[in-house]
């Protein structure tokens, strides 16, 4: 999080943080547009902050003026107990009126309320952030595990990134991963695609998984 606090981030960087405090700030149906958009950014900074909110680590400080502003505390804590406080829409930390860092203890601030679907919409965005990491190797391996979890929910996330991947390592794991999810469709011409795509695939991990579903089909009724 210190890492975050430069003077000036980059143009990428603002633009993540603005999306950040509005989705925290606003609990409306704006809020899941601002998710998918956090979700393709690959931003530190945005894993960050959203795991934060998932453990109640972002705090509310009302302006003298009354508007709310997002933040995170700072691990380091003085003699009383007291952190800095990030401002969540630049990274720099929170002044007050006579240019020092104002300090707080947790219970000082009120932390951003979530819910149990909130969370949830929230580890999705972590889940794939890394598909957006700047390191194709990171990608990859994000990929083989959204391909792994089983979930449908990542279907489109994974096709989504594939119609935008340059690396062709990258592009093979992204491939693969939405064959694994399309084994859980309902609908068999999509599975035998799939299961005729990680065939071709050759891939020790997919192969694993075929021999595994024909020994479930075998000992099925």
């Amino acid at each position: 999080l210190l890492a975050a606090t430069a003077p000036a981030p980059p143009a990428a960087e603002e633009g993540v943080r603005r999306a950040l405090t509005q989705a925290i700030l606003d609990d409306g149906s704006e809020r899941a547009k601002l998710l998918d958009e956090i979700a393709r950014s690959g931003s530190k900074a945005a894993h960050d902050v959203l795991t934060a909110w998932t453990r109640d680590g972002v705090f509310l400080y009302e302006e003298p003026g009354g508007a709310k502003l997002p933040l995170l505390l700072e691990d380091q804590q003085d003699g009383e107990g007291k952190s800095r406080a990030i401002r969540i829409d630049n990274g720099r930390f929170l002044a007050g009126p006579d240019g020092h860092d104002l300090r707080f203890a947790g219970g000082d601030l009120n932390p951003v309320d979530t819910d149990m679907k909130l969370r949830q919409s929230i580890q999705r965005v972590l889940d794939t952030l890394a598909l957006a990491d700047p390191d194709p190797e990171s990608r990859r391996s994000a990929a083989s595990k959204l391909g792994n979890s089983g979930k449908l929910q990542y279907l489109p996330v994974l096709e989504d990134r594939l119609a935008r991947e340059p690396n062709a390592e990258v592009r093979r794991a992204l491939n693969e991963g939405i064959a694994l999810l399309q084994l859980h469709n309902t609908n068999a011409a999509t599975q035998i695609d799939a299961i005729s795509r990680l065939a071709k695939a050759n891939d020790i991990g997919a192969l694993d998984v075929l021999k595994a579903l024909a020994a479930s089909t075998q000992a099925g009724p």
